[in-house]
């Protein structure tokens, strides 16, 4: 990235004297007149500002009614006081070295000061002041309540429904495929019917969009007497976040200051394209009115699985010691530095295939005397022997759903002694590297305190996991899969998996296949709020018929072997785990701050879940298949948040190892080439790159009362760095954390 010097030391390119004062300003009612030269305002002040503040760039113009003589004129003419409002304003700076400054807004009502009324034959007079407002003003008080939809018939230009949508609503993307277009104005792309699926939104997406449909512009078109609206910049702006943003009844200017801001490293600015005329009585050709996006970066950021930002392509440095006429200041903020930076992930998810038996990872959550109770149930009541049948069955039923019981043969509970492995000895969450790396690596046990069950999978019906996945693509994914609660049934001579939710249901064929059975359903459920558990309810029948063909209770309960062979002994689960382990990122290594006697750290934790590690156990079952054999898969790293994290600690560790700096210089020259957005990289005399964007410029020539001509003007560029925030740079709102 190439860097543009300017030195004011050199006194034949920068003379040392000062210009003379001579802006001038044409105004004109609505855009579609003609600009009128005005010498009766006189421009004291011009400010640029970064608009994502929410701030508009400010002017001031003073203006003198009465019996006035203008500067150059030979007579006296007689002005009265300005009480209109709202008419565009143009100033023209001239610079020291290049094309003139334009200043471009509208002004507000007129303050007066020091009126004398009208006597002698003299009209009243008096001084008025003129504050104005550049066009941000205008989207400020743009609002959207309407959203451009897509035609559903397939024509190529789409419709304006009333009210705002929502970009990505319910985390869900709703923009169609192709750009369109209305009226001829500029293309963007449009929202989608629910009913059609849809692309997700980004930043760059959303700002063309209401660039081309939500301007303050008459009926949203461009034809030749409107405002000649541009967005620059747009490669500036992520095209791969994804944000969830409310529309209706937001004015355009609050839903850009949402999306594009410094905390992102980026940031937007009002500008104009002016052609200077031939003439130095025409007004300036504006061409157009720029919204101008830019970054706060010196290089490009690269983060894996975000794509990148790009470098401020503005970049300047100064060098001013010498000139008489230009100070600057360099001010430090160390308020936030810190000795090491820790910038961490979401806790690991772990996949894998846990049972009851063969890894012991799931045990009865009852105890054997629990289990006796129920088989009793209400056997051993006053009375009960003098019950019908049918009583009994309900007095036991009752007993067997009430209090503790109702764990008997349905709760499961993750075993402390569990040896963090799977049903074939894999293990569940990532292992520990071993230190010979001819050794095996060592399975993580965490505690299971901190541990729990997920409610889905953290992987994709869409996507295929059998097998090898270590190149596996998941950006297809959509739906999550749920946990497999698996159980054998008989299969001619063997037996084959089952899942535990297909159990008696009509859709697999059991109400034909299996008639001798009396029918019943199990639903699966998570449960962590006793440690991570799971449960088997059975429905259509008691909970004990799940329980094989072992199980003995009273005489009025029906025989066993009329539920079928399903044994929650054969229970084998798929789940996903949430551990307490993060992946995580230090800046400098421990050993490089370990000689300090206190080390103040700043630990940055992030649950986006774009970031979030997810470890698929070996041979993990990912599916049955119609025949009942399992599906797995080889299992892997499927989600390593490790080359992000080391990008997002390159983004933070500028603003937390080291001081940000504001830069200020004050100058009685007019600089072109230096505006708000430009990248001030150095400054001579200060010895660190400072790598603040500029967020201000004003030109200021005082005029005080009794003055006949305002003071020489003088110029002020005021750069200031800001803290990054890793959260709204990623702005993923779609992503998050996996329950």
């Amino acid at each position: 990235m190439s860097v543009v010097s300017i030195s004011t030391n050199d006194p034949v390119a920068y003379p040392r004297t000062r210009l003379p004062n001579s802006p001038r300003c044409w105004t004109r009612a609505s855009w579609a007149d003609d600009w009128t030269l005005r010498p009766d305002l006189v421009p004291t002040e011009s400010t640029w500002v970064a608009a994502s503040a929410g701030e508009s760039g400010t002017a001031e113009l003073l203006y003198r009614y009465g019996r006035v003589l203008l500067p150059g004129a030979n007579a006296y003419e007689d002005f009265a006081p300005i009480t209109a409002r709202g008419f565009y304003v143009l100033i023209e700076w001239p610079t020291d070295d290049g094309d003139p400054m334009y200043w471009l807004g509208f002004a507000e009502s007129a303050i007066t000061t020091d009126h004398h009324p009208a006597r002698g034959g003299l009209p009243m007079s008096g001084l008025q002041t003129l504050p104005c407002f550049d066009l941000y003003r205008g989207l400020q008080e743009s609002w959207v309540t309407s959203t451009i939809v897509d035609d559903p018939a397939g024509g190529v230009t789409p419709r304006r429904n009333e009210s705002g949508a929502v970009f990505n609503r319910n985390q869900i993307g709703n923009r169609n495929a192709t750009k369109r277009s209305i009226d001829d104005s500029d293309s963007a792309y449009a929202f989608n019917h629910p009913q059609d699926g849809g692309d997700f939104w980004s930043t760059r997406d959303i700002v063309e969009h209401l660039f081309a449909f939500h301007l303050p512009t008459p009926e949203q078109t461009k034809d030749d007497d409107s405002i000649p609206w541009q967005i620059s910049g747009l490669d500036n702006l992520p095209d791969w976040d994804r944000p969830t943003v409310a529309t209706d009844g937001r004015s355009v200017a609050s839903i850009l200051e949402d999306l594009v801001r410094p905390e992102r490293m980026i940031n937007f600015r009002l500008g104009i394209t002016g052609t200077p005329a031939a003439d130095d009585t025409d007004p300036p050709t504006i061409d157009a009115v720029h919204v101008v996006a830019f970054t706060h970066l010196e290089s490009a950021l690269s983060v894996p699985a975000f794509e990148s930002l790009p470098a401020n392509d503005d970049q300047v440095e100064f060098e001013t010691e010498l000139d008489p006429l230009t100070d600057t200041t360099v001010d430090s903020d160390d308020s936030d530095v810190v000795d090491q930076l820790i910038v961490r992930g979401p806790r690991e998810i772990a996949v894998g295939t846990i049972d009851y038996e063969a890894s012991a990872a799931w045990e009865a959550d009852w105890t054997s005397a629990d289990e006796t109770a129920y088989a009793d149930a209400a056997s051993g009541d006053p009375g009960y022997a003098t019950l019908d049948q049918d009583q009994q069955r309900s007095r036991n039923q009752h007993v067997r759903r009430s209090g503790k019981l109702r764990k008997v043969f349905r709760s499961f509970r993750l075993a402390k002694q569990w040896d963090g492995l799977t049903v074939l000895e894999d293990p569940f969450f990532r292992p520990i590297p071993a230190e010979d790396e001819m050794d095996d690596p060592t399975p993580y046990v965490p505690f299971l305190g901190n541990v729990e069950v997920l409610e889905n999978l953290p992987l994709y019906q869409e996507i295929d996991y059998a097998g090898d996945v270590s190149s596996i693509d998941e950006s297809d994914g959509r739906t999550p899969m749920q946990p497999l609660f698996l159980m054998e049934y008989p299969s001619g001579s063997t037996f084959a998996t089952i899942e535990a939710r297909q159990i008696g249901n009509m859709e697999f064929g059991f109400s034909v296949t299996e008639a001798a059975e009396l029918p019943f359903n199990v639903s699966p459920e998570i449960d962590n709020d006793f440690g991570p558990r799971v449960l088997l309810d059975v429905s259509g029948g008691p909970q004990h018929a799940i329980a094989g063909n072992t199980f003995s209770g009273t005489d009025q309960d029906a025989p066993q072997t009329l539920y079928g062979p399903y044994d929650y002994k054969t229970l084998k689960t798929t789940v996903a785990m949430r551990g307490d382990r993060r992946r995580e990122v230090r800046r400098p290594a421990d050993d490089e701050v370990d000689g300090l006697d206190v080390v103040r750290r700043k630990l940055i934790t992030l649950e986006d879940a774009a970031l979030q590690e997810v470890h698929l156990a070996a041979d993990t079952v990912v599916g049955v298949a119609a025949d009942g054999t399992e599906v797995v898969s080889d299992g892997g790293l499927i989600r390593d948040p490790s080359d992000q994290l080391e990008s997002i600690a390159d983004l933070l560790e500028t603003h937390y190892l080291s001081p940000r700096y504001r830069f200020e210089l004050q100058t009685a020259r007019r600089l072109d080439g230096v505006h708000v957005g430009t990248l001030v990289t150095t400054a001579e005399g200060h010895e660190e790159a400072i790598n603040a964007p500029v967020v201000q410029v004003t030109v200021r020539s005082p005029m005080t009362l009794g003055d006949d001509a305002p003071e020489p003007p003088t110029m002020t560029l005021i750069a200031a760095a800001t803290p990054a925030d890793p959260l709204a740079f990623l702005r993923r709102d779609q992503l998050e954390p996996l329950q």
